[in-house]
């Protein structure tokens, strides 16, 4: 990419009549003069004498330094003069595609470039009779346009500059121009919305005697300093009941709905005005709709409980991780919440969500804490394949300890209708671990060998290595082996091979205490062909001990003999 010295600002510059950035340096000699659409360049013969040329309004700007500003020069008739260099400057604005235009009169070789103030090119350029247009911009900042005549005859040019607005973007809720067209919401939040100047129409339905608070927020500020207007309209679509009162930073509107109705919430403003906005939607409603609402469930070990229900008519209060489209901010369909007890001693729970209305996509998630979406555990949508399998139930599955818990059934985007929930907490009595009675108790010689068989097809999983064997697999089965010490001793142990059956792969470790964890040694594979074990020069003190004779895998089972071998230390 090439740079420009402003030091060099001060030699004339000439430039190739292409686009950038495939043309040249704006600091190299143009090769030669370049056809302009079939306009005369202008370009003198040998000997002609230059035209005169006079000063415009901007001049002296010939340096960088000395640099006009482009936006007070805009149609101005401006001049170029021969080997001379007018330069600008303009800042380009956020999310504005600007494009700068050069009018001339098809005198002279002028050309347009527009540079960063690192001196690179900006923007490319095109040419169309006497006419030359930059590609949109929409780098934001400072930018330097320079316009050169290295012909020997005068110009004169104006400079122009076309600015768009910034586009605004549709939100989830388009097209709900209308009250036909109004976008069927709930109560609660429904933020992250645009107002592009024309109407938004937004339409529930409320209880008899209810009261309706409805809020409306903007990123900048009050609604009412933008000119939005929000109003509330009676099932007709037309009539207004109430109108937004501007309070603090916001507009609110408050209305009794004295039967049960529909409603229509109605936000203008002036075509030109493109904002984003928040609305927020409060009704009574009854059934469990909110935290303070939700049903309890007592959940009882390895029992199911069926519930039937209906999220339509309901809030928009919770907000799952899930059940929404990646583009979307969030799901915005209504939902309902259970209060889950869980027993002392907990379980895993099994919830599944199946819609019994058309059109319903359920989507389910728990949490810890109600009013708190952070503490979110898990959410699902789909879990058996989705839409395109038409199987859009919603199940998760949680390992939870005694408590209560959130269970919310929602739905995907804006879905609702009825449903069956069917919830049970499964649960298996713990594994009480080693214990005394689970080794097999060995009275062993004071000084001596004593060979154990071991046999491990149906043994029992309580131990595990701790020290040694960081195993892949499951765990592996065990034969263990508690024995008494009324000394200190010295002890050699190791897995050998037996006439019982085929020899498996073994780990083999010592524990303190009779049924203990406390690991004092542990040893995998002999040799790496050798797949049986060895301890080696164990020094004990007088107590109690246990040795665990392992298999590696859960599927390393067969027969091996256990020596132990103790003398004095």
């Amino acid at each position: 990419m090439m740079k420009f010295s402003p030091a060099l600002a001060l030699a004339a510059l000439t430039a190739c009549s292409v686009n950038a950035p495939q043309g040249p340096s704006p600091l190299l000699p143009d090769a030669g003069p370049a056809a302009d659409a079939g306009v005369d360049a202008g370009t003198a013969d040998a000997g002609t004498t230059p035209s005169v040329c006079g000063d415009d309004l901007f001049e002296p700007n010939d340096t960088l330094e000395a640099a006009a500003s482009l936006e007070e020069a805009q149609d101005t008739d401006l001049a170029a003069c021969p080997g001379n260099e007018d330069w600008y400057w303009i800042n380009i604005g956020e999310d504005r595609n600007t494009r700068i235009m050069l009018a001339h009169d098809g005198e002279g070789d002028i050309d347009l470039q527009v540079l960063n103030l690192e001196g690179a090119f900006a923007a490319s350029v095109e040419r169309n009779g006497r006419t030359i247009i930059t590609e949109p911009i929409n780098d934001e900042g400072k930018l330097l346009v320079l316009v050169t005549n290295p012909s020997r005859r005068a110009a004169q040019y104006t400079l122009s500059i076309e600015a768009e607005a910034p586009s605004c973007e549709s939100d989830r809720y388009e097209n709900n121009n209308s009250a036909q067209g109004a976008e069927r919401i709930t109560g609660g939040e429904h933020p992250d919305l645009t107002f592009c100047g024309d109407v938004d129409y937004y339409r529930f339905s409320a209880p008899a005697d209810s009261l309706i608070l409805a809020e409306l927020r903007t990123e900048l500020g009050s609604p009412g300093n933008t000119g939005l207007r929000f109003e509330l309209l009676d099932d007709s679509g037309d009539r207004v009941v109430a109108t937004g009162e501007r309070f603090e930073d916001m507009l609110l509107l408050e209305h009794s709905s004295e039967r049960e109705s529909v409603y229509f919430i109605k936000i203008s403003g002036p075509e030109t005005l493109n904002i984003g906005y928040d609305l927020y939607l409060e009704r009574a409603v009854e059934g469990n709709n909110t935290c303070e609402q939700a049903e309890r469930i007592e959940l009882r070990r390895n029992e199911e409980i069926e519930v039937e229900g209906a999220t339509r008519g309901m809030d928009n209060n919770f907000v799952p991780e899930c059940g929404h489209r990646d583009n979307e901010p969030r799901s915005a369909a209504a939902d309902v919440v259970y209060a889950l007890v869980v027993p002392e001693g907990g379980g895993t729970l099994v919830a599944e969500l199946r819609s019994r209305t058309d059109g319903y996509d359920p989507v389910l998630h728990i949490r810890s804490a109600c009013d708190d979406a952070s503490t979110e555990m898990n959410c699902n949508d789909d879990h058996r394949g989705g839409e395109d399998m038409r199987r859009t139930d919603a199940r998760l599955e949680e390992g939870l300890e005694e408590g209560v818990y959130y269970l919310i059934a929602d739905g995907f985007r804006t879905t609702s209708g009825e449903f069956e929930l069917s919830v049970r907490l499964n649960y298996e009595e713990p594994d009480p671990g080693p214990s005394c009675e689970t080794a097999q108790e060995v009275e062993v010689p004071r000084n001596g060998r004593l060979v154990l068989p071991v046999e491990n097809d149906n043994a029992r999983r309580q131990y595990a290595p701790q020290t040694c064997a960081e195993r892949s697999g499951e765990q592996g089965r065990e034969r263990a082996f508690a024995f008494t010490l009324d000394r200190p001793a010295v002890l050699d142990a190791y897995t050998g091979f037996s006439d019982r059956g085929e020899s498996y792969d073994t780990v083999l470790y010592l524990l303190r205490g009779c049924g203990g964890n406390d690991e004092i040694a542990c040893h995998d594979d002999i040799g790496r062909d050798n797949k049986l074990s060895r301890l080696s020069e164990v020094e004990l003190e007088a107590g109690t001990y246990t040795i665990v004779a392992d298999g590696f895998y859960e599927r390393s089972v067969g027969a091996v003999s256990l020596v132990m071998e103790l003398s004095d230390p």
